[in-house]
C-alpha cells in the first residue's frame, strides 16, 4: 500500500513538472541564431573591450572544425588523441558581422579560468594535462594571438623549521612590515571538538627580512601565557600595536569544569618587544577629515626623542575579522616616502614625512586602515584613516 502511494506521488510530481505545466510570460524574450558553427565548442568564453568574444574548448579530444591559418600546427608528444594538430581550439567571434577568427593555443585549456586585466589583456590560466600550470595572454590589439608562459615544471618549497611544533596557531602581521607573530594552538592533535593536546603557550616572533639583514635567528621564542588557547581561540592586532588574544572552547557547550580545557571567557593582550622601546608618536596625519584617495600624497607628523633618525617608514594595516586560525582582510602595506623634514625650535623633536597612499584597489581595497610610523623597527600607535576611490 505504501509503495503504491509513493508511486502515485512520484507520477503526480513528474506530471506537475512537465513542460506543459509551465506558464510562459507574455513577453518571454526572443532567440536569434547567430552562426551554425564557430568551429569549436564554446566551453569557455570571455568578453573583450572591443565587444568581441573569445572562446576555447580543449586540445586533447581531436581535431576541431576550423583550421589554423598559414599552415600553423600544434605538436604535442603527450597528446593521446592527436599529436600533430593543424586545427584551432580557440577563436575570436565578432557579433557585429558574425566573423570568426581562429586563434592558437598550444596547451590544453580544458576546465581553465581567466580574467580581463585593467589594460584590456585577457589573462587565462590553467587547464588540463600540459596546460595545468600555464598562463596565457591575449593582448588587446588587432590580429593578436595567444602567448603562453609555462610555469616552472619543478617548483620547490622553501621550508623553515619552527622552534616549536604548532597546529591551530594564529599568524598576526605586525605593523613593522617585517614581523609575523605566531600564537595560540597546540602541539598535538588537530582542530575540532576536544581533539587538541599539549597547548603551546609561547608565541613565536618570525622575522621575514632577517635573512637579508644577516640576522639570526629568524624565529624568536617569546614569553609564555598562563592560559591555554586551543580550538576556537583568536588573536588580532590592536590599534596600539599590541595583540588581543581571546577565546578557546573545544567543547560543544559552555563547559567550565570537569573537562580537559574549560571554556575560556578571558581576554589578554600580548605586547611584542617593541612596546617597551622608545616609540615614535604620531602627532598628526594631514588628511581630508581622515580620508585619503588612491595615489594621493599626504603628510604624517611624529615626535621621537632619539637625536638621530635611523630607518624610518610608514605602514598601513587593514583591520581583520579573525576566527579559526584565519584572519580575513589581513594585509600590511609599506608606503612610498617622498621626503622627511625635521622641525626646528620648539618642534625640534618633530618630523614630517610626505608619503603616498596605495596606488589602487588592487593592493588595498577601499576602507579603513591604521597608519603607523615605524622608526628603527619600532612602530608608533596607529591612527585611523579611510581610503577612498
Amino acid at each position: 500500500m505504501i509503495q503504491r502511494i509513493l508511486l502515485l506521488i512520484t507520477i503526480l510530481l513528474l506530471l506537475s513538472s512537465s513542460p506543459k505545466a509551465l506558464a510562459q510570460a507574455n513577453n518571454g524574450g526572443k532567440w536569434k541564431f547567430l552562426r551554425r558553427s564557430i568551429g569549436i565548442s564554446a566551453m569557455h568564453v570571455a568578453l573583450l573591450p572591443s565587444g568581441r568574444h573569445v572562446a576555447f574548448d580543449r586540445t586533447d579530444f581531436g581535431m576541431s572544425n576550423i583550421s589554423l591559418p598559414a599552415g600553423r600546427c600544434r605538436d604535442d608528444k603527450t597528446d593521446k588523441v592527436l599529436r600533430h594538430d593543424c586545427t584551432a581550439h580557440s577563436i575570436e567571434f565578432d557579433p557585429l558581422n558574425r566573423a570568426v577568427r581562429p586563434l592558437m593555443v598550444r596547451t590544453d585549456t580544458w576546465c581553465s579560468s581567466g580574467a580581463l586585466l585593467p589594460n584590456g589583456t585577457l589573462m587565462q590560466t590553467g587547464g588540463f594535462g600540459d596546460g595545468e600550470r600555464v598562463v596565457r595572454y591575449l593582448l588587446p590589439c588587432e590580429g593578436c594571438d595567444w602567448s603562453e608562459d609555462p610555469n616552472d615544471e619543478s617548483p620547490e618549497w622553501i621550508i623553515e623549521q619552527m622552534p616549536i611544533g604548532r597546529v591551530m596557531g594564529d599568524m598576526v602581521l605586525l605593523p613593522t612590515g617585517q614581523d609575523v607573530l605566531i600564537i595560540n594552538g597546540v602541539s598535538r592533535g588537530s582542530a575540532g571538538w576536544t581533539m587538541g593536546r599539549e597547548p603551546v603557550l609561547n608565541p613565536i616572533l618570525y622575522k621575514i627580512v632577517s635573512e637579508e639583514r644577516n640576522e639570526n635567528p629568524r624565529f624568536e621564542v617569546m614569553n609564555p601565557t598562563k592560559i591555554p588557547r586551543v580550538y576556537h581561540s583568536s588573536a588580532q592586532l590592536m590599534v596600539d600595536g599590541r595583540v588581543l588574544v581571546g577565546g578557546s572552547n573545544p567543547n560543544v557547550f559552555y563547559e567550565f569544569s570537569n573537562v580537559l580545557f574549560p571554556t575560556e571567557l578571558s581576554l589578554e593582550a600580548f605586547s611584542p618587544p617593541y612596546v617597551g622601546e622608545h616609540r615614535p608618536k604620531i602627532a598628526r596625519v594631514s588628511t581630508n577629515d581622515g580620508k585619503i584617495r588612491y595615489g594621493e600624497k599626504f603628510s604624517v607628523q611624529f615626535n621621537t626623542k632619539t637625536e638621530e633618525l635611523k630607518e624610518i617608514k610608514v605602514t598601513m594595516v587593514a583591520p581583520t575579522f579573525t576566527t579559526h586560525s584565519f584572519s580575513m582582510s589581513q594585509r600590511v602595506l609599506v608606503l612610498s616616502v617622498k621626503s622627511v623634514r625635521k622641525g626646528v625650535g620648539f618642534f625640534k623633536e618633530r618630523y614630517t614625512m610626505d608619503v603616498f597612499s596605495p596606488a589602487s584597489a588592487d593592493v588595498a581595497p577601499p576602507g579603513y586602515y591604521m597608519v603607523f610610523v615605524v622608526h628603527d623597527d619600532v612602530p608608533s600607535r596607529g591612527k585611523w584613516v579611510q581610503l577612498q576611490p
